[in-house]
């Protein structure tokens, strides 16, 4: 809805419409809007993990390039060593559903699968665990800040295209 709809609107009924018609339409329009992109996001999952990973990679790729393990290490490298871990992850969860765990213990299992993933990446980078789980924490602060812009400017591109 835009304001040639609302005009539209207007000429058929011969009245203006009212502030609280105007915000009624708003909502209406924005809450259909948001369920498209809620259908868009269901239907290509697989890209957006992916996407994911790939911002992810980038700062933790800044984190371990100089690792000892892998002193020259690539985001290309970086990146395919997230997608194994996730892969892992997913495996792993995958565990207390076949074996009907409660929901309480699969939040634990899911918890324990999520710090397993420290393991490969101290591997992969050779530092210590410490220094491992530093890294990461470090980068997942420029994600967390990259993901809530994405999402900030997906709001702002869906609240000018109604």
């Amino acid at each position: 809805m835009n304001a040639t709809d609302d005009k539209a609107d207007e000429k058929k009924t011969g009245k203006p419409l009212t502030k609280e018609e105007k915000k009624k339409r708003f909502k209406q329009e924005y809450e259909r809007k948001s369920g498209e992109v809620g259908e868009w996001i269901e239907q290509h999952s697989s890209v957006l993990v992916l996407a994911g990973l790939l911002l992810f990679s980038l700062p933790l790729y800044l984190l371990f390039r100089h690792s000892p393990a892998i002193p020259d290490l690539r985001l290309s490298e970086c990146f395919v060593a997230m997608v194994y871990i996730t892969n892992m992850i997913v495996i792993y969860d995958i565990i207390p559903s076949l074996l009907c765990f409660s929901v309480k213990t699969e939040a634990i299992y899911d918890v324990l699968s999520l710090l397993l993933a420290i393991i490969p990446i101290k591997q992969l980078s050779g530092y210590s665990y410490v220094s491992t789980i530093w890294r990461l924490l470090a980068a997942l602060i420029p994600f967390i800040i990259i993901c809530l812009l994405l999402a900030f400017a997906a709001i702002i591109i869906i609240g000018y295209s109604i």
